[in-house]
Formats: C-alpha cells, sequence, structure tokens
C-alpha cells in the first residue's frame, strides 16, 4: 500500500514503513554518480523475462556462468539504474567495463538483502 506523505510518497510493507528514499540508494564509481531504486515485483518479473529472452530461452545452468551472471547482472544494471539517475555516456549493452557492471549488480543485491532484513524484522 502506498500513500502520500507530504511531497514523498510511502509504502507499507507488513509493519514496516518506508519512504520512497528509503527504496533508493547512490553508489559513487570513478566519481560518476549512479542511482537505483529497488523493484517492485512487476519490475522484477519483466527483468526476468528480459534475462530469458537474452539467454534465448535456455535453462541459466546451460550456459557458461560467467556469461549467464554477466546477462542477469546488465539486464538488471540496465533497467534499475537507467531509470533512475546515471551518467549520460553509461550504455550497459555497449559498457566495456564489465567490473563496472558487476559493482553495479552487487550493490542491487546488497541493498536488496538489506531490506529484506528489514521487511523480517517484528
Amino acid at each position: 500500500m502506498s500513500t502520500s506523505f507530504g511531497e514523498e510518497k510511502t509504502y507499507t510493507i507488513g509493519r514496516t514503513i518506508l519512504k520512497e528514499s528509503d527504496l533508493k540508494i547512490k553508489f559513487t564509481y570513478n566519481d560518476e554518480v549512479f542511482t537505483l531504486h529497488y523493484p517492485n515485483p512487476g519490475e522484477k518479473a519483466l527483468i526476468e523475462v528480459d534475462v530469458a529472452r537474452r539467454l534465448s530461452g535456455v535453462p541459466r545452468d546451460s550456459v557458461d556462468p560467467e556469461q549467464a551472471s554477466l546477462i542477469t547482472a546488465t539486464c538488471y544494471v540496465s533497467d534499475l539504474y537507467i531509470k533512475d539517475e546515471c551518467p549520460e555516456w553509461f550504455k550497459p549493452w555497449e559498457c566495456y567495463d564489465e567490473m563496472l557492471i558487476a559493482k553495479l549488480y552487487r550493490e542491487y543485491l546488497s541493498f536488496r538483502d538489506k531490506l529484506q532484513n528489514r521487511f523480517s524484522k517484528p
């Protein structure tokens, strides 16, 4: 459920009340700022559909693990960072800096884990 709190939306998840800003993080890489938001279930589903499409429907465990990981990371990074804030030059599917893609994805995973822990606290 979402409501407005001043100008910022709030979301109730179980007993946890979050402001819209609680669902975003900023990450700096080489003095460039990237901002992502935590995806809702619909957004996650669309990202996973994109991963499956890019793997041509082949099961992930049938693909080289490094390649499957890069595709998954790039799909998440492409959707979550591009929608919020990133440098103009950043185009994930044209980015030769795989370390940047990996770091941005790890930031998302860390953020996701922290939020999930916050949701599960009584």
